[in-house]
């Protein structure tokens, strides 16, 4: 389910990308794997402080100690050790369960949409690796097995 919410997430902003350089800067969209990978980088990262926050709040939290629990969980490390609990009862009760349930339901999904998103990033980061346009690295390196020939290569490229 997360790999194939990644991937939508992926091919969304790569058609928004697309469509940004098409129709609104009237340029050819180039690099689109890159800027793809450099968006869904900034959603992760703006994910895990929006974590950082909320455990600041609710959580009772340091900012930094926030920022690693969204680390921690968004690329389903999971040591376990910052754990967001139910949050306190009410003074008079009245609500309790609704509100136990409300959080907890938002929890579920806010993660899994971080999921989702650093996912994504990582599948971003492989496409852009795998892109061809980046500065022939793949085409230097696919094309030749003599260790020679490659080191040639490498050397012209490193001279333009």
């Amino acid at each position: 389910m997360l790999s194939t919410l990644a991937k939508e997430i992926m091919e969304l902003i790569s058609v928004f990308l697309r469509f940004c350089c098409q129709k609104i800067f009237n340029r050819k969209p180039e690099n689109i794997a890159v800027k793809s990978a450099i968006v869904t980088a900034l959603i992760s990262f703006s994910m895990i402080m929006i974590i950082a926050i909320f455990g600041m709040y609710l959580e009772g939290w340091s900012y930094l100690d926030g920022v690693y629990f969204g680390f921690i969980t968004l690329t389903t490390i999971g040591f376990g050790d910052f754990v967001p609990l139910h949050p306190s009862p009410a003074r008079d009760g009245v609500g309790y369960p609704a509100h136990v349930m409300v959080f907890t339901i938002m929890s579920i999904v806010y993660f899994t949409i971080g999921l989702a998103c650093v996912s994504s990033m990582l599948l971003a980061i492989r496409n852009a690796m795998e892109e061809r346009s980046l500065q022939g690295f793949h085409a230097i390196m696919e094309y030749s097995d003599d260790e020679e020939e490659k080191d040639k290569k490498l050397e012209s490229f490193g001279k333009k």
